[in-house]
């Protein structure tokens, strides 16, 4: 599940080429702390069966880095579905 601001415009992107689905919109959700406006907020997601379809049909895994990601997550998540390393 990922939940981008509206106005985010490569998030959005970013969602959309993954072929997450957009399960709502969220109107005048969030607040701008420097403005005050409120924004409106996407969700997308995607379920765990079809995640793990997608894991299994990639030839190589990538590597996804950042806060609170272990460099291998993905590779360790898809293991435990049973798919072999290449």
């Amino acid at each position: 599940m990922f939940e981008p601001l509206a106005r985010n415009q490569a998030a959005v992107t970013a969602c959309r080429l993954g072929m997450l689905r957009q399960e709502g919109e969220l109107l005048a959700h969030r607040l701008d702390s420097k403005t005050g406006e409120r924004l409106d907020q996407l969700i997308f997601a995607l379920t765990l069966d079809e995640f793990k379809n997608r894991v299994r049909a990639v030839a190589k895994l990538p590597v996804f880095e950042g806060p609170d990601l272990r460099r291998n997550f993905v590779r360790e998540i898809a293991r435990s579905y049973g798919r072999k390393q290449t």
